[in-house]
């Protein structure tokens, strides 16, 4: 059963107290509606706006309501994929950034040897801003499930088990290895 732990601003220990869950147990991420504010809105109650058009014989309506909600996501698509990062795209891609950039941080931090510095990442989003601030942080590793080995193609192969796999690095002192942080 999850335990709730009060913290409120008298509490000098916060950091402690959360550093310790942090370090003893997996990472897992909820990302939905509003994450990608302001470059899409939030689809808000729109299902049930398209759902009474229907229910009115507004078919029209109900169709253009549907198409402008999804052609603001295409727009924002295709301004990631074309790396125009500027306006409300680019305030939304530096929040992207800035949140993966600490997941990193955190998993670096990480001083259990038991548990991977692996955080999951679950998202509803529709939108790419994920895969495009990944590309911005060097050495930054996001596992997607698709194996992009090498090959005569460009045809990624989804493969499930990549999600079970840990990523090392190697010094040339000692032979040491040291595990990498990855968001799956």
């Amino acid at each position: 059963m999850a335990r709730t732990i009060k913290l409120d601003d008298s509490s000098e220990d916060h950091e402690k107290i959360l550093a310790s869950y942090i370090q003893s147990g997996n990472l897992n991420f909820l990302i939905g509606s509003g994450a990608s504010m302001p470059a899409i809105s939030v689809a808000g109650d729109i299902e049930a706006e398209i759902n009474d058009q229907i229910t009115a014989g507004a078919f029209e309506t109900a169709n253009l309501t549907a198409l402008q909600f999804i052609e603001e996501i295409e727009d924002a698509n295709e301004d990631i994929v074309a790396e125009i990062i500027d306006g409300k795209t680019k305030a939304t891609f530096d929040g992207y950034v800035d949140f993966l950039r600490n997941v990193d941080r955190i998993l670096f931090e990480r001083k259990n040897t038991l548990l991977s510095r692996q955080a999951n990442l679950f998202t509803t989003n529709y939108d790419m801003f994920f895969e495009r601030s990944a590309d911005a942080l060097s050495g930054f590793i996001l596992n997607d499930g698709f194996d992009r080995a090498t090959g005569l193609t460009d045809a990624f192969r989804f493969t499930p088990e990549k999600y079970f796999d840990r990523t090392y690095r190697s010094g040339s002192v000692y032979n040491h290895q040291a595990e990498v942080s990855v968001v799956i």
